[in-house]
Parts: C-alpha cells; structure tokens; sequence
C-alpha cells in the first residue's frame, strides 16, 4: 500500500489481518475512517492498545443529507489522518488500531500488524 515515498492504509475489515509496510524514520500516512453510524462515533489510533496516537493526529467530520423529501439519508464520514506517522525500529511488529466507539455499544476495532524496515 503506497504511493510514491508515502505509505497509507484504511482499516475497512476489522476481520482481515493485514500488514502495513513502513521504513524506519520514513513519514508514513495513516487513516482511520467510519462511515455510518449514530450517533457518531469517537475514533482513536492506537500502537499496542497503549499508545494513543490520537492527539498527533488531525481529523475531519462530514454529514451529508441525500435523498428526496421523506426519504432522507443521513451520511456520515468521521476519519482520523496523519501525513508525518515516523515509524521507529521500536514500532516493529507492533499492531496499529483503529478503534471506534460509541457510548454504550461495544468498541470496533480494525488492526494491522506493522512491518518497519530499517
């Protein structure tokens, strides 16, 4: 998953265990998106479910009303982004989450084995 020297992922199957490749002290783009649910979501980003990487992160939240009058669809995008993720050696073999939440529901969880070359 790359484009160019950036690397990027979207978590979309939580039931898929994917490796994400990196290079050590390389900027790596991450993205943790959701879209439905309500009402929306908290998201978070985190190394080994200790780390949270969620405050170094920007984020962006969009609604959209599509349909005609009466049949109203609410669609709702929530995403977690960072274009200066700078893997270590350390980070190696850790799992990256993308956990998403709701207040008295269960969390979501996708996750993807990180691969950090030195």
């Amino acid at each position: 998953m790359s484009s160019g020297d950036n690397h990027h992922s979207t978590f979309v199957n939580p039931t898929v265990h994917q490796t994400f490749y990196l290079v050590e002290n390389r900027p790596s783009q991450l993205h943790c998106i959701s879209l439905g649910g309500f009402p929306p979501p908290q998201l978070q980003m985190l190394v080994d479910g200790r780390r949270d990487l969620t405050s170094e992160m920007s984020s962006s939240d969009r609604t959209e009303l599509t349909g005609s009058v009466g049949m109203r669809l609410i669609l709702h995008r929530k995403e977690l982004f960072t274009y200066n993720f700078v893997p270590t050696v350390e980070d190696e073999g850790r799992t990256l989450s993308c956990v998403s939440s709701v207040t008295g529901l269960r969390p979501f969880v996708a996750s993807v084995k990180l691969d950090v070359d030195c």
